[in-house]
């Protein structure tokens, strides 16, 4: 979350250098300018937007690989972190190209989309340990409602508010380092009871290799 507090803090002195700066083609004007359009987490295809497009990209292949792992392991519903991959991919892809921004069709499958998200992390949510559920629980609603409460209060204030894209901005980023960190969490408590298991097997032994995950 480090790096998501830094590019928040980052664009806020940017835009505040470039609404201090004098529109003269000066020195500050253009360093107003500059660091504008690179740190400016309203602009596009720019430092910030390349951050939330690797963020997102990360959580995807971390829960593509849980995905892989949990089946492996025989472990359902391993299919819901092939959702969540295939979700957080796409809105990665999204994210890099602006899809959204330049198309009605693909701006309004993006509530349906969130839903489904929603509906399918359920049983996820009920199999996973406490504190991470908890974690994700709480990227979910820091993410969504940040990102919907700002939406919602921004339609009643005419022209764009600073203050608001930032709040915006900031909670899409804070939810989903959150959700990283917790699934990389539970990937870790993967490995740990994987090597319990295999550890404690005998030599040449198969069979069930299905591993509980204890709820703590």
């Amino acid at each position: 979350m480090g790096l998501a507090a830094l590019a928040v803090l980052a664009s806020a002195a940017a835009v505040t250098i470039e609404a201090v700066a004098p529109p003269d083609g000066g020195a500050l004007d253009r360093l107003g300018r500059f660091v504008g359009f690179w740190l400016d987490v309203n602009n596009e295809r720019n430092l910030p937007a390349w951050y939330s497009t690797v963020l997102l990209a990360v959580v995807g292949l971390v829960a593509s690989d849980l995905a892989r792992v949990e089946r492996s392991l025989r472990l359902t519903p391993w299919w819901a972190w092939a959702f969540l991959s295939a979700t957080f991919l796409y809105l990665s892809l999204d994210e890099l190209i602006q899809m959204h921004e330049g198309s009605s069709v693909v701006s309004a499958l993006l509530v349906p989309l969130v839903v489904a998200l929603a509906i399918v992390s359920l049983p996820l949510l009920w199999r996973l340990p406490r504190r991470i559920a908890y974690q994700v629980v709480a990227a979910g609603l820091i993410f969504v409602g940040g990102s919907a409460g700002m939406e919602l209060i921004g339609q009643s204030v005419s022209g764009t508010n600073e203050v608001l894209v930032h709040l915006e901005e900031a909670a899409e980023m804070f939810g989903v380092a959150i959700l990283l960190a917790a699934i990389a969490e539970y990937r870790e408590v993967l490995d740990a009871r994987l090597g319990t298991v295999t550890g404690s097997a005998s030599p040449g032994v198969t069979g069930d290799r299905s591993v509980p995950v204890e709820r703590r």
